[in-house]
């Protein structure tokens, strides 16, 4: 990664450089913030050209910042998902940051984080072309699961699997939440009928993460 200047006073922006061409080949931003007393580092940018996609190197990317952050002082990695990362990030472990989300208990903030990418009015995906080739175009989570129901039988069950784990905001309320998801892990490694629909749905998402680094 080559250092370039940054957006302001605790802000680097890092560019991500094939080492064989010397091209560069992707983009990390980072902003350091205090919480409670910890360090954070704040990556509001983090990406790779297409053609280094899915060649594990987002998960290299992180797990050299996993391993070099601590001696920073640097106690979390906060992120907001989209897009590929919606699915990248949760599968490497990165958990809903519940700062800003309303609730009396960590249950039920969890919950509203969950419910929150099933939204009717979540946000919609930035990047179409990382879309699965489902007949509609520009879905969040739940436009996805609604369309993959009028797929075939199947779909259709696999859906309706997943819409039993997805609190309700009742549900929420009276605080009822076994057997629905808790994090972003459990949604996108989520298959019913032997279709990997939490990942499908993911792939449209929308959501804050954060992970933390050792105490």
């Amino acid at each position: 990664m080559t250092p370039e200047p940054g957006d302001g006073e605790g802000t680097a922006r890092c560019r991500i450089v094939d080492t064989e061409t010397g091209e560069a080949c992707g983009l990390r931003v980072t902003c350091l913030e205090e919480r409670n007393g910890r360090l954070i580092a704040y990556h509001p940018t983090l990406y790779l050209d297409e053609a280094y996609q899915r060649r594990g190197l987002g998960r290299a990317l992180m797990h050299h910042c996993q391993r070099e952050y601590p001696a920073l002082g640097i106690r979390a990695i906060r992120i907001h998902a989209r897009d590929a990362g919606a699915l990248i990030w949760g599968r490497l472990g990165f958990d809903f940051d519940l700062a800003d989300v309303e609730g009396p208990d960590e249950g039920r903030r969890r919950a509203r984080s969950v419910a929150a990418i099933f939204s009717p009015d979540a946000s919609r995906p930035t990047r179409r072309r990382l879309l699965p080739p489902w007949p509609e175009r520009g879905l969040n989570p739940y436009h996805a699961l609604r369309a993959r129901e009028k797929q075939g039988p199947a779909d259709a069950l696999a859906a309706a699997e997943m819409w039993r784990r997805i609190p309700s905001e009742d549900q929420i309320e009276r605080g009822e939440l076994e057997g629905t998801f808790t994090n972003p892990a459990e949604i996108v490694a989520f298959e019913a009928h032997d279709i990997p629909i939490g990942a499908d749905a993911m792939r449209y998402a929308h959501w804050d993460g954060i992970m933390y680094l050792g105490t």
